[in-house]
């Protein structure tokens, strides 16, 4: 139970599997081999990934699925192997349409991200991007996926890449978003890519100002508007004025959606 206690903390803290998997190699029997191409027939994963509240998928640089947890089916009511044998065209059929564009460049952006950057820093690259999925059942959802290099090889090049699926419907309104990808790296930095109104690509080296950021951290700790300001020494007009622009920038909800949104981004 510890085991499975700690890998779900790790889950929850966004850190990569990498870490999770030398977890669960270290609970293996004796004699388990290392591949990530059969972790698919590892049932110590199942088990633990069963209890999670989110999707978890590797995916080879081919693009195939090589695992999914068995979560995905109360997620998506798909079941693993409908990923496993139908691969990336199949869930391509579930991304909304107007999504397209915005899955796609997404990961133009990420692997060009990932060619400048040099080898040894690779695997501290963490991608965020999200889009609306279409379940089995015909409802449309909001899923943001966070994704991290799992192995390469000896010149760099992709091998495998774990993928965190979260359903964040309840935190984002449901139209059409402008976030196209959130990138982090070794320095902690993250870097947001969206549309304009004209539909071009807009690179963010700082999408949420440092005020903003401040401002979503003291949301965090359930202060008000009143709280916030008399801290800041301004008015509460001021810190209103944040919060509604906040909500606007980044298409959530409400505060309590806008603060865990920018927490699974790695805003804050």
């Amino acid at each position: 139970m510890n085991g499975k206690k700690s890998l779900l903390q790790q889950l929850n803290k966004h850190l990569a599997l990498s870490d999770m998997l030398k977890m669960v190699k270290e609970l293996a029997p004796e004699g388990y081999q290392e591949d990530f191409s059969t972790v698919a027939y590892y049932p110590l994963l199942d088990s633990i990934l069963a209890i999670a509240d989110c999707t978890l998928f590797i995916t080879s640089a081919g693009a195939d699925y090589v695992y999914m947890s068995p979560t995905c089916e109360d997620m998506l009511g798909f079941k693993p192997e409908d990923f496993m044998k139908g691969g990336y065209q199949f869930f391509t059929t579930l991304v909304n349409p107007e999504d397209h564009d915005r899955a796609f460049l997404g990961a133009k952006i990420f692997f060009d991200t990932l060619s400048r950057t040099p080898v040894e820093q690779r695997k501290s690259v963490v991608a965020m991007h999200h889009y609306r999925v279409k379940r089995r059942n015909g409802e449309e959802m909001m899923l943001l996926v966070r994704a991290f290099i799992l192995d390469m090889d000896k010149q760099g090049n992709l091998l495998y890449m774990l993928n965190i699926g979260t359903d964040i419907t309840g935190l984002k309104k449901m139209q059409k978003d402008n976030i196209i990808l959130s990138i982090t790296n070794q320095d902690n930095h993250s870097i947001v890519y969206t549309f304009n109104d004209n539909k071009e690509i807009e690179e963010h080296q700082q999408f949420l100002s440092d005020r903003e950021t401040e401002i979503i951290k003291l949301l965090q700790l359930q202060m008000s508007s009143k709280e916030i300001a008399e801290k800041l020494f301004v008015s509460s007009h001021t810190i209103d004025t944040h919060r509604r622009n906040l909500l606007e920038k980044t298409n959530t909800k409400d505060t309590t959606a806008l603060v865990t949104y920018a927490g699974l981004m790695g805003w804050i």
